[in-house]
């Protein structure tokens, strides 16, 4: 068993035997039945809960597709997925779920089992305090480089007050008694910040509920790396390459020569500086890392364009084509010539 696994199952037994006494202690001074059955049922579903997600942050017996690690992959399928696992619990409930799905998939960057839980504990939650007979709709968009995703009710709505105190662990609304532990919402928002989103409420006691996820759209790296190196990359590691390659891109599109002092400026380093740190996350130089950039972007261009092979060169901040021709022939095993005609 390793130190995560154990560090894990020590701290569920540790919030779960303090909730039971809680629970407990609450049952001495109601001294009531029905305070006793409550203590039984919360503590299970508690244990449950936590058990579960703590597991699945230690990397105990998840699914692979579940894994929390960084992927591009498509939005659209991981929303209509989680609303078919909320439809059941719906339809127990006589909600209509309604997710206004997009016609074209949105491949973005971020973290699938995160996004996955984020769903699904939002629509739970929107069934949870709707009325029998109501709809409950979902949909997502891209505005501002930002995916959002919108979870709506016509439930007992949150007041200005609640709203200071729902993401705090095992803070229920006065309704929500016998509905849950109070441990999804906080572990929503915890999740939405470990992607650098925010989370928005808009909501009017009687009224209904909106909440809206906002997770940045990264976009793919430019330098490639190991698989296992990239798993292993953190969320701090990750923003660094993506503004490398974002002011890199930047330069080339003034048709301009990359100037590596300026770069390292803009990142607020000098350039050993910024040599050693991109050495340290890539395993590679600055103009290793610059190279590959160079040949991401001509590959897209000469994918999506028709434009001459020497203007992708001039785009890509070469000046000559033979030596772009050359570079881009050891790096991708066919001349440019070549690579466009690949596939025609």
């Amino acid at each position: 068993m390793s130190l995560t696994t154990l560090y894990a199952l020590l701290t569920i037994l540790a919030v779960s035997v303090s909730v039971g006494l809680v629970c407990y202690i609450r049952c001495l001074r109601k001294r009531e039945r029905a305070a006793r059955e409550e203590i039984s049922d919360k503590h299970n579903l508690l244990f449950s809960a936590i058990s579960r997600n703590y597991l699945d942050v230690a990397d105990v017996s998840i699914p692979v597709e579940y894994s929390a690690n960084w992927k591009c992959s498509d939005i659209v399928s991981l929303v209509s997925n989680a609303c078919r696992g909320c439809e059941p619990f719906a339809q127990e409930n006589g909600i209509r779920l309604i997710y206004g799905q997009q016609k074209e998939p949105v491949e973005i960057e971020h973290i699938p089992f995160y996004t996955y839980k984020i769903v699904e504990e939002l629509i739970r939650n929107a069934i949870k305090f709707s009325p029998s007979g109501s709809e409950v709709l979902i949909s997502t968009r891209l505005k501002d480089g930002l995916l959002q995703i919108f979870v709506s009710d016509k439930g007992i709505g949150i007041t200005a007050e609640q709203k200071e105190h729902i993401f705090k662990p095992f803070y229920q609304v006065d309704e929500a008694d016998e509905q849950g532990i109070g441990i999804g919402l906080p572990l929503t928002k915890m999740a939405v910040d470990a992607m650098d989103g925010h989370l928005d409420i808009y909501s009017f006691p009687n009224i209904g509920s909106t909440f809206i996820v906002n997770i940045p759209v990264q976009k793919r790296f430019s330098i490639h790396l190991p698989r296992e190196r990239e798993k292993t990359l953190s969320h701090s590691e990750r923003s660094f390459i993506h503004k490398f390659s974002t002011l890199v891109e930047q330069s080339m599109e003034k048709g301009s020569r990359i100037d590596y002092d300026e770069i390292a400026r803009s990142l607020c380093m000098s350039r050993p500086h910024l040599n050693r740190k991109l050495k340290a996350i890539t395993g590679q130089t600055t103009s290793e890392c610059i190279l590959h950039i160079r040949m991401s972007v001509a590959k897209k261009l000469l994918d999506n364009t028709d434009i001459p092979i020497g203007d992708v060169a001039f785009r890509c901040g070469m000046d000559h084509f033979t030596y772009f021709s050359s570079l881009f022939k050891k790096t991708t095993g066919m001349t440019p010539s070549q690579y466009k005609k690949r596939n025609r």
